[in-house]
This record gives C-alpha cells, sequence and structure tokens, in this order.
C-alpha cells in the first residue's frame, strides 16, 4: 500500500466511523425494478445507504429485504424512516423527509418515533434529531451528514461565488436530454472553475460523498477509456 493510499483509506474510516455520510440515495430505483424484477419469492441483501431504495423495493413485496451497512448510522436513518412511514401522517413525514424541516421535529421524534427504534438508532437520534428542525445556517436535513454538508457549500458555491443559480435552474426544470445538454454546454465553464476542480480530485472530498479510493480511480479508468479516440483501424465505415 502507498503513503496515498493509506492515507485515504484513514479519511475514508474516519468518515465512516463517526458521520453520517448518505442523506438520501442517489440512484432511480426504477431501474433497478426492472433489472432486478423482484417478486414475494425474492429475498434482496442490499447496502442500506441512506434506506431510500430498501423502501421502493419494498414496494413490491419480496419476501424478505436485508439491509447491511459499514456505518450503523445509516441504518438508523433507515429505522427512523420506518418509524415515520408507521407512525406519522403524510404531512409530518413530507415535511421531515421531504422537505428536510419541521419545526416540532424533536417533539414528534419523542412522542411518535423514539418508541420505535432499536436502542442503537435512539442513541443517535436522541443527539442528532435537530437535523430536522430548520433552524441555523443550514435549515434541512438533506444539508447534514457529509454528503449534505457538501452539497450545503456546493450551493453556496454557486450562488456566492459562481453566481449561476438561474442557469442551474433552468437546467433543473429542463425536459429532454438535448434541452439538458444545449443549457449545460455554456454553464459548465463557468461552474468548473480551478478551486472546485481541484477540491473535487482530492480523496478527502470523495470520501464525505462516500467514494472511495479504489472507486474513484475505477471511475478514473471508465471515463478515460469512454474519452479515447477510436482508431481508423477499428473504426466502423
Amino acid at each position: 500500500m502507498t503513503v496515498g493510499d493509506y492515507v485515504s483509506s484513514v479519511c475514508f474510516r474516519w468518515v465512516h466511523q463517526s458521520n453520517l455520510v448518505y442523506n438520501t440515495c442517489w440512484e432511480d430505483p426504477r431501474l433497478d425494478r426492472q433489472a432486478l424484477n423482484l417478486g414475494p419469492d425474492d429475498t434482496v441483501a442490499m447496502i442500506t445507504s441512506a434506506g431510500c431504495n430498501a423502501l421502493d423495493y419494498a414496494l413490491l413485496h419480496p419476501k424478505r429485504i436485508l439491509c447491511v451497512d459499514v456505518n450503523p448510522r445509516q441504518n438508523a436513518l433507515l429505522e427512523l424512516k420506518i418509524a415515520g412511514i408507521r407512525e406519522l401522517d403524510f404531512g409530518a413525514f413530507f415535511s421531515l423527509f421531504g422537505r428536510g424541516q419541521h419545526p416540532d421535529a424533536s417533539a414528534i421524534y419523542h412522542d411518535a418515533l423514539r418508541p420505535c427504534l432499536t436502542p442503537g438508532s435512539r442513541r443517535y437520534w436522541d443527539r442528532k434529531i435537530g437535523f430536522f428542525v430548520g433552524a441555523g445556517a443550514r435549515p434541512s436535513f438533506y444539508f447534514h451528514g457529509t454528503s449534505g454538508m457538501l452539497a450545503w457549500a456546493l450551493n453556496q458555491y454557486v450562488d456566492r461565488v459562481a453566481k449561476i443559480r438561474p442557469a442551474v435552474e433552468r437546467l433543473l426544470a429542463s425536459q429532454s436530454i438535448d434541452e439538458q445538454q444545449s443549457l449545460y454546454g455554456p454553464l459548465h465553464g463557468q461552474f468548473w472553475k480551478g478551486f472546485l476542480r481541484w477540491a473535487m480530485g482530492r480523496d478527502f472530498t470523495l470520501s464525505l460523498l462516500g467514494v472511495p479510493r479504489p472507486q474513484r480511480r475505477q471511475i478514473e479508468r471508465a471515463s478515460l477509456c469512454l474519452s479515447k479516440p477510436t482508431s481508423s483501424r477499428s473504426a466502423i465505415p
């Protein structure tokens, strides 16, 4: 193991042993539904992450879903979401997990959610339920955890440094891939400036997003393969 690999692994372990990393899943579970074709006779074993995908798979009524994660805080988040589904009305649940904030989050937690949690999850949310209160500089659960903290920082960069919020909003509201491409072209140079490019190339930054160094290398290798021009000898006429 090189010194760089060792330092990177230490940073990754520290992030995952000390923090909630994922506050939401990034994948589109609709694609998983097509690929897995889950049914009532199936048992699924999966990484917990933020629990969103596990709950989505549950809509297909498999026999059992086994959620495991190197970070127990991710399991605590899934338990909290399950407790919310069982105990809260839609409005309260959507405020907590849709908008990421509710002014009475602490009271809701102690009155309705805490009794449904295992002891380990109770200990975590007893200390961290303030993520959902909606106060302070990061007024949403989705700006907490390490990936949420990075999302908050990128929002500050968009608003205060690059000053491209209207262009980003137009991109997010686009209705087709072609429209996305036409909007992203001019936006690319305004967004990916020197410091941000440098920061996103650091192992520590990617650790905050839950990306270990081996996965980063795999992504870089795949990107290089895709970017290599096709030789004239192998080109299809």
